[in-house]
């Protein structure tokens, strides 16, 4: 039973952060045009979780392409 309780925990954090992408999708802080196959419609989030979801996206795009850049210098 525990196992049940602790994958059901993982799958509702999920939920719950596949929201919030769409949410920023939505308000145009990022664009991401298969989100909406993985969520229940539209659901409004403060804009402290949006602000923080695009600032992640922003860093990791930054570290691609830095990544990137680097690989292909070599």
């Amino acid at each position: 039973m525990g196992d049940y309780v602790n994958d059901k925990n993982v799958q509702l954090t999920n939920d719950d952060a596949t929201l919030s992408k769409m949410a920023c999708a939505k308000l145009g802080y990022t664009q991401d045009h298969f989100v909406r196959y993985f969520t229940r419609p539209f659901a409004k989030r403060p804009p402290l979780i949006n602000r923080g979801y695009y600032a992640r996206i922003a860093a990791i795009r930054q570290l691609m392409a830095q990544f990137l850049q680097v690989c292909s210098a070599t």
